[in-house]
């Protein structure tokens, strides 16, 4: 018998987690870019942060691939990614 998941979460019904992730009304909007490899990974906090926000979208993808969604970022759009050289924003 397979087991059934959740659409949102992707973690099987017993242990869905919707109902405890807040919703956050975000005036910026958010991409969140992940690798398609960690969408299967079972903390998958991509989705977990993109359910919380309400202006948000998730991509899925290899990483040499996310230029092409660069489409939709303009010039006023900032970047998070972990790094040593990465800035603190304030």
């Amino acid at each position: 018998m397979s087991r059934i998941n959740c659409f949102q979460c992707m973690r099987p019904l017993q242990i869905c987690h919707c109902d405890l992730i807040p919703t956050i009304d975000n005036k910026t909007e958010i991409i969140i870019a992940q690798h398609i490899r960690e969408r299967a990974h079972p903390f998958n906090t991509a989705r977990i942060v993109a359910n919380a926000l309400t202006n948000s979208r998730l991509t899925v993808d290899y990483a040499e691939k996310f230029r092409r969604h660069s489409a939709f970022i303009d010039f006023e759009t900032g970047v998070l990614f972990p790094s040593k050289e990465a800035t603190d924003l304030l």
